[in-house]
């Protein structure tokens, strides 16, 4: 995953819960998605995306790329946590709140940038 990134959820819930911070899920594929591509270049990479993330999020990433390799015990988690959240588009973004519930499902690019995504996850947080 992406430097900050988590592949791990439970490791990224125990940290969530111990910095009473969200998990915030990207299911992505880094090197054929032209969608999570540009979500990468316009929304994660950016400085306000980042300093929001700090404060607020625990990041998590599972990737489902066609050209690089993986090890199969990763295909293999990340292919669960596809089906445990009922995934069926890349990019799909996924907030979960401390109990482990689905606060926001996002399903496809989110346009508008980094604040754009920040103001789906404030209402998600109310």
């Amino acid at each position: 995953p992406a430097a900050g990134w988590f592949n791990n959820l439970s490791e990224a819930e125990n940290q969530a819960r111990v910095a009473n911070k969200l998990v915030f899920i990207d299911f992505t594929g880094s090197d054929w998605s032209d969608e999570c591509k540009k979500m990468d270049s316009e929304v994660f990479s950016s400085r306000t995306f980042g300093d929001y993330a700090a404060k607020y999020l625990v990041l998590v990433q599972f990737d489902f790329p066609k050209q690089k390799a993986q090890p199969t015990e990763l295909q293999t988690a990340n292919q669960t946590m596809l089906k445990r959240f009922g995934v069926t588009v890349i990019p799909t973004f996924i907030l979960l709140k401390s109990d482990g519930s689905v606060a926001m499902k996002q399903d496809g690019y989110v346009a508008g940038g980094p604040l754009a995504l920040i103001a789906k996850l404030d209402e998600a947080m109310r």
